[in-house]
């Protein structure tokens, strides 16, 4: 039976760089200057100490913008009380939370349950752990989920699925959405693969929603920041004009591209998105497809240009643009999880025989 785990888990050493940028801040600006204004960390408990009430909002305003910028949802932090020290020093305690809270998760548990999904959720310590027969059922439970805690940072780890042969763990897949992206490459992807039962996670490249090059507007699962810090199985980029240009100008998409590709993980693009692989230097010696004058305009004398609506060279992946999104996710279904369940998955679609 397929499962997969609710949490909630910061980095705590990001927490330590995110803290050590704030004093390094505090120690050099012109307003702090004789100021004993400093965050202090032991483990995931925090304190903060000025010289008065109005610099110890400005230090947790110059934290709160540091732990963002390293990744960490805010939403972790407890604040205390500000206590007096000496004179109008102040001091107060911040707690990084961590694991969901016994409260929360009976709440999760009840939600789920009230919610009439054929699921079974059951706390396991600090983690809730949520099972079902169907897949689809429970990345319907994800969204569900998704909404009813906004006030809260979860993650959603560990898909496994059991057989006779043992317990699988389900792919993840991370697909990056720019401003401008073309939304059917987008929303198909991310769809199918879905209905296949592997795990996605869409990420904004800011913590804006996302206008698509024909105006509808997609609000991504994470930030990409957020999103770097798993691991995933294959990166899938959308095309669209201009999301490509804002993903080919991202350093972090272009170090990912060449990391995945490095490790032997899948890489796949669509449209216009190919050219992204191009400039990562992923497409030499491969054979690839992408929208017409994108990759074939381009000076790519070690890369073979193709016409095919998907093209699969190795563990990279193209397909040419809107028209082809849907051949482009289900081979990618048939890549990760099998072609028995990419025909179970294209057969409900109702595709007209070729």
């Amino acid at each position: 039976m397929p499962s997969f785990d609710i949490v909630s888990e910061v980095d705590k050493q990001e927490v330590k760089n995110a803290i050590e940028q704030t004093n390094k801040e505090v120690s050099t600006r012109f307003d702090f200057k004789g100021s004993d204004a400093r965050v202090e960390q032991t483990e995931y408990q925090l304190t903060v100490h000025a010289d008065d009430d109005f610099k110890l909002g400005q230090v947790i305003d110059i934290l709160n913008a540091k732990l963002i910028k390293r990744g960490i949802d805010i939403q972790c932090l407890a604040l205390g009380k500000i206590e007096k020290v000496s004179g109008n020093k102040v001091k107060q305690s911040v707690t990084v939370e961590t694991g969901v809270a016994a409260e929360l998760a009976k709440k999760i548990v009840k939600q789920l349950k009230d919610g009439k999904l054929k699921v079974q959720a059951s706390i396991q310590g600090e983690a809730v752990r949520v099972s079902g027969a169907k897949r689809d059922t429970l990345q319907t439970a994800i969204q569900q989920v998704r909404q009813f805690v906004t006030d809260f940072p979860l993650q959603f780890q560990n898909f496994r699925e059991k057989s006779r042969q043992g317990v699988r763990i389900m792919p993840k897949v991370l697909v990056p959405i720019a401003q401008g992206c073309e939304e059917m490459e987008a929303v198909t992807v991310i769809d199918l693969l879905r209905r296949a039962g592997i795990e996605v996670v869409s990420a904004g490249l800011d913590m804006l929603p996302v206008k698509a090059s024909q105006g509808v507007t997609l609000v991504p699962d994470t930030t990409l920041e957020l999103a770097l810090k798993d691991d995933f199985d294959m990166i899938v980029l959308p095309g669209g004009i201009p999301g490509t240009t804002h993903l080919k100008e991202d350093a972090r998409i272009q170090h990912l591209v060449r990391q995945m590709d490095t490790a032997g993980k899948y890489v796949a693009a669509i449209c216009a998105a190919p050219a992204v692989l191009a400039k990562a230097g992923v497409l030499q010696g491969k054979r690839a497809t992408s929208y017409p004058g994108v990759l074939d305009q381009m000076n790519l004398p070690d890369t073979a240009y193709l016409t095919t609506p998907v093209v699969k060279d190795g563990r990279i992946i193209t397909s040419r643009g809107p028209g082809t999104a849907m051949d482009f996710a289900l081979e990618l279904v048939e890549t990760l999880v099998g072609k028995e369940k990419r025909d179970e998955v294209e057969a409900r679609l109702q595709r007209p025989a070729n």
